[in-house]
């Protein structure tokens, strides 16, 4: 509160009691503000404007599509092919991701009938198709922090065979997993890409997992995900988001 809100407030309590009262209040009906705003409520609750989030904290939660979107990432193969990595969102979630090699399909992986603790995966790829149920134990989501520190998250889940012409596999077949990730933010920064277009508030982070025999090192951009990825010599980059 500015000093003279308090020499108001001051002068007129000093004011009652000099004209001889023996207890003085103020009584205000309503908000108490200062420049038009409320630093009192109606209510006599001291109103404090809300924190400004850290330039440097970094929420994993704001760093993918809120809505519908699908992100195509690309590279060069090794043998001079044009690979494509495909990810589909609905309502913010991840639904499908599709990899090809010059325009062929080569994998494709879709999570469908979500619930709180299950979904049904299925996955293609050139030589067989299967799908499964996944069952969670626990799943817990990044923690948000600051750059340069890390953070983990966990799935524990019995993946179920519910059919398949993949010759490694048979129905009812049951496992049980547990998926470790960890995600260290380095720095912030803008990410160009195609023909000069920029996605603003991105992040470059190292990227691990249980199933990755490699670490990766990744690019995140707010309302987006991931932007580049892959081997850190060859990495699938952004060329478009629809």
């Amino acid at each position: 509160m500015k000093r003279s809100m308090l020499s108001f407030l001051a002068l007129a309590i000093t004011t009652s009691l000099s004209a001889g009262a023996t207890a003085a209040s103020l009584d205000v009906h309503g908000d108490i503000k200062v420049n038009g705003k409320t630093v009192i409520d109606s209510k006599g609750n001291l109103v404090q404007p809300a924190p400004k989030p850290h330039p440097n904290l970094i929420d994993m939660a704001d760093y993918q599509p809120k809505g519908n979107a699908i992100i195509t990432l690309q590279r060069t193969a090794w043998d001079g092919a044009i690979e494509k990595l495909i990810m589909v969102y609905e309502n913010g979630e991840y639904v499908k991701e599709e990899t090809t090699k010059e325009g062929r399909v080569t994998f494709s992986q879709t999570w469908s009938e979500r619930t709180a603790d299950s979904v049904l995966v299925s996955k293609t790829n050139e030589k067989c198709s299967k799908n499964s149920r996944y069952d969670f134990s626990l799943t817990s989501g990044y923690s948000p922090i600051m750059l340069g520190e890390s953070v983990s998250r966990i799935d524990m889940l019995t993946t179920t065979v519910l059919d398949t012409t993949c010759k490694d596999s048979t129905p009812g077949d049951k496992a049980e997993v547990n998926e470790l990730y960890k995600i260290t933010p380095y720095v912030k920064s803008d990410y160009k890409y195609g023909d000069g277009d920029t996605v603003k508030d991105c992040f470059v982070a190292q990227f691990e997992a249980s199933w990755s025999p490699k670490d990766q090192l990744r690019t995140y951009c707010k309302g987006v995900g991931p932007v580049e990825l892959g081997e850190v010599d060859n990495p699938y980059k952004l060329v478009s988001i629809e």
